[in-house]
C-alpha cells in the first residue's frame, strides 16, 4: 500500500513539473540586446497626406520623407543597460500643398537647402541624442547634442517599451503618453497610452500590436484634429534571440469633422514604415516596405504615388 502511494505521488510530482516546464516554454521575454560598438541601421519612411474641406473650400497637403539612421552602441553595462548615440545619416523629402510649388530636398544631391527643411538638413550626420535604456526598453537617461527640431518622422517614441517578466501570447502591457494641444488658446494636456499586445511568436520572430488609447475625455472636434496624427495603430516586428527591432509598420486613415464650423472636415491618411537595413536585420529580416499607404478601399498604389485620402 505504501508502495502504491509513493509511486502515485511521484507521478504527481513528475506531472506536476512537466507542466511547470510547458508553462515556462510557453512565454518568451523581450529585451534588448546589443553589443559595444555595434551599428544599428534603419530606413525610415513617413507618408502623409491630409485634405481639409472648409466652408466648400478644399486644400491638400501632401509629404514624403525617406531618412536613414543609426544607433552607434557606445557602452553595454554588465547589468544589460545600453547607450547609444542616435544619428539621421541622410534624408529625402518633398512636400506639396495645394496651388503652391513642391518644396523638396535630398542631402546626398542637393547644395541648396530650401528653409521649410533648413534644420532638418542641419541634423543630418549630427549626434541628435545620447540615449541609455535598461534591457527592457525604459529611457533611464537622455542627453540632447541638436538644439532645435530634427527629423522625427512623426513617432513620439524612440525606443519600443518591452514588459520586463516573460510573458505568454495574448499579454499586454501600456505605456504612458501625454499629447499636448491647442483649444481656445489654452494648451491641454491629453492622457492617452499605447497598448501593446504580443500576438504571436513565429521562429523567434514576435509580432506586437500597437494602438492607442485615449484617456482623457473628447468633447471638442478641434481637439480631435489634432489628435488623429497622433493615435498609432501597427506592428512592430520584435527578433527575440536578437533582441531588437527589425520592423514597425503604422497606418492612419482618419477623420475630423466639424473642427472649423458644422461644414469642415479633415482627412488623414499616413504610413510610417521603419526597416532595419538588410546587412543588419538578420535571417529574421522583414520585407523591405512599401512606398506608400492604401485607403481602405484603393487600388494597390504606385511606387512613386504620393498617397491621397479616399473621398468621402
Amino acid at each position: 500500500m505504501a508502495s502504491k502511494t509513493r509511486s502515485a505521488f511521484l507521478c504527481a510530482a513528475i506531472l506536476c513539473a512537466a507542466c511547470s516546464f510547458a508553462a515556462a516554454a510557453d512565454k518568451h521575454q523581450l529585451a534588448y540586446k546589443f553589443t559595444e560598438g555595434e551599428l544599428i541601421r534603419s530606413k525610415v519612411v513617413h507618408l502623409a497626406t491630409t485634405e481639409t474641406r472648409i466652408q466648400g473650400t478644399t486644400q491638400e497637403s501632401e509629404s514624403r520623407g525617406v531618412s536613414e539612421k543609426e544607433w552607434r552602441i557606445v557602452e553595454v553595462s554588465a547589468s544589460g543597460e545600453v547607450t547609444f548615440e542616435h544619428r539621421v545619416t541622410r534624408i529625402d523629402m518633398r512636400q506639396h500643398i495645394s496651388g503652391r510649388p513642391q518644396v523638396a530636398y535630398n542631402s546626398d544631391k542637393d547644395k541648396r537647402v530650401p528653409v521649410e527643411y533648413e534644420k532638418a538638413a542641419a541634423s543630418v550626420g549630427k549626434v541628435i541624442a545620447q540615449v541609455t535604456i535598461a534591457p527592457h526598453g525604459e529611457v533611464i537617461k537622455r542627453v540632447d547634442h541638436f538644439d532645435g527640431p530634427t527629423v522625427s518622422m512623426g513617432m513620439a517614441n524612440m525606443v519600443t517599451p518591452l514588459p520586463k517578466e516573460a510573458v505568454e501570447i495574448g499579454a499586454k502591457w501600456y505605456f504612458p503618453v501625454e499629447i499636448r494641444v491647442k483649444d481656445e488658446g489654452q494648451v491641454k494636456r491629453i492622457k492617452t497610452r499605447q497598448k501593446y499586445v504580443l500576438e504571436k511568436v513565429v521562429a523567434g520572430l514576435a509580432t506586437i500590436r500597437v494602438t492607442t488609447q485615449v484617456l482623457t475625455p473628447i468633447n471638442s472636434p478641434r481637439i480631435e484634429a489634432q489628435l488623429i496624427q497622433q493615435l498609432n495603430n501597427g506592428i512592430v516586428k520584435f527578433d527575440i534571440d536578437r533582441g531588437r527591432v527589425i520592423s514597425q509598420r503604422y497606418d492612419w486613415d482618419e477623420q475630423a469633422i466639424g473642427f472649423s464650423g458644422a461644414d469642415s472636415a479633415m482627412d488623414y491618411l499616413a504610413r510610417y514604415e521603419e526597416t532595419m537595413l538588410a546587412d543588419d536585420a538578420g535571417d529574421n529580416a522583414a520585407n523591405k516596405p512599401a512606398d506608400k499607404p492604401a485607403a481602405k478601399t484603393a487600388a494597390k498604389p504606385q511606387p512613386t504615388d504620393v498617397p491621397r485620402p479616399p473621398r468621402q
